[in-house]
């Protein structure tokens, strides 16, 4: 049974990538659920409304030829909750030129009561790290 349900996230994530290529706003946000939670890779708030998910979309999947490789999943399933999380690459174009930003996500699905249907109910999405960390770029002039 908890192979159908790692096929089923699988292809959930499969239509994410498919909508946001197809700059589908309101396919995406139909994928979350009506308390979902979006820490969005180019977005510096908390979106936990529906509302500004689709706003956070508007904008992400209006750009000049989106497109986004997954690679590095991971599923993990836990019943009604289940998990995909990884490394991800964005790339579009912008004033001529081409675009690549990596990061890391991780959503979190849940299935809906008395539906096989599962939604997204988190969704973190951050740029990956500077490799190598820099620590001093963190360091303050005051003293501890």
């Amino acid at each position: 049974m908890a192979e159908i349900k790692i096929t089923k996230i699988d292809e959930a994530t499969e239509v994410w990538k498919q909508l946001l290529e197809s700059g589908d706003v309101q396919g995406i946000g139909n994928l979350y659920h009506a308390s979902g939670v979006l820490m969005g890779t180019l977005s510096q708030i908390r979106r936990d409304e529906p509302e500004t998910i689709l706003e956070y979309f508007e904008n992400f999947a209006s750009k000049e030829g989106i497109a986004v490789e997954f690679t590095d999943e991971l599923l993990r399933d836990y019943g009604d909750v289940a998990i995909n999380s990884g490394f991800y690459t964005f790339s579009w174009t912008e004033n001529g030129k081409k675009i690549m930003v990596p990061a890391r996500y991780s959503f979190v699905f849940m299935k809906e009561e008395d539906k096989d249907e599962w939604l997204i109910l988190e969704h973190h999405s951050s740029l990956i790290p500077e490799s190598p960390l820099n620590p001093e770029k963190y360091y303050s002039e005051d003293k501890a």
